[in-house]
């Protein structure tokens, strides 16, 4: 393979390695009849000989093809696991989750991206999501736990009074741990407005402040009165307790112009596929809908 310096690095801001982009001369990878088998151990290889800068520790790839840790151990090493091959048309990504003591890290991970064509198969880039060093404090296996097994419990725990005793009644389902950062998720911090019920968070822990990662639990929390109108993806810190991410998987009800019977099937032979946006827009209908999920 060639060497770094043969793509150019991709950096944030601050300076750090987040890409190596192939994209003005790609690589092209020996071997006819490539497999997604045979592409992971290439990109494994890719990572581990040129791709080093991306990567978060020496021998961190170790085992990459190994199935992927399920439970939380505070003395594991830092490693990437493959997760899954994803395929678009002609472009083969082979993504690597990045775990901490045993756990998934949300939102971080390798990517190496290849174009497959018949004859040839070439790498375009690799990526990573985020990667820098992680302080992570350690808690007690029987902590997380106790966490996964009452993931209610511990939410209502972390939550206001008012809040609490909102939530109480919601459903919450596909439960497990992981390692995320705390994110800021009132509206008096992040500048903007945000969506009820989370404006009654307390603030976050001082130990928690300033995007501090923890070991947290990641569930998802379904308003039982209004179904996938209402959902959202929650993670919850285990020591100390505190909503460290909120991310909302519904749209809710939304205003939308739309036709309620085709204009041109089914209409009187006014339009026509020729027709202009202006001339269909006269029969759309503005309707609320409220089942978007």
């Amino acid at each position: 393979m060639r060497d770094l310096r043969a793509g150019d690095m991709l950096v944030d801001a601050s300076g750090a390695v987040v890409g190596i982009s192939h994209h003005e001369a790609p690589l092209q990878v020996a071997g006819e009849g490539l497999t997604p088998e045979s592409l992971r151990k290439v990109a494994i290889r890719y990572l581990g000989d040129e791709g080093l800068a991306l990567v978060a520790g020496a021998g961190a790839l170790a085992g990459a093809e190994a199935p992927a840790p399920t439970v939380y151990d505070p003395q594991a090493l830092e490693r990437y696991h493959f997760i899954a091959h994803k395929v678009m048309f002609n472009a083969h990504v082979v993504p690597l989750q990045r775990y901490v003591m045993g756990l998934p890290v949300v939102g971080e991970g390798l990517a190496v991206r290849f174009r497959v064509r018949e004859d040839e198969t070439h790498i375009l880039d690799a990526r990573r999501g985020s990667g820098g060093s992680l302080d992570v404090a350690t808690v007690t296996p029987e902590a997380v736990e106790a966490a996964v097994a009452e993931p209610m419990r511990l939410l209502l725990g972390a939550c206001g009074k008012e809040l609490a005793e909102e939530l109480a009644n919601w459903n919450v389902w596909g439960t497990s741990p992981c390692v995320t950062r705390a994110t800021p998720r009132r509206g008096a911090e992040v500048g903007e407005e945000v969506a009820r019920p989370w404006s009654g968070l307390p603030p976050l822990p001082k130990d928690l402040a300033g995007g501090r990662y923890a070991v947290a639990v990641e569930f998802i929390l379904t308003n039982p009165r209004k179904g996938a109108i209402e959902r959202f993806r929650i993670r919850v810190g285990v020591e100390p307790a505190a909503v460290l991410s909120v991310e909302p998987m519904s749209s809710g009800a939304i205003c939308a112009s739309l036709w309620t019977w085709d204009p041109i099937t089914r209409g009187t032979g006014a339009v026509s596929l020729a027709s202009s946006g202006a001339q269909l827009d006269v029969h759309r209908q503005t309707l609320t809908i409220t089942t978007i999920g």
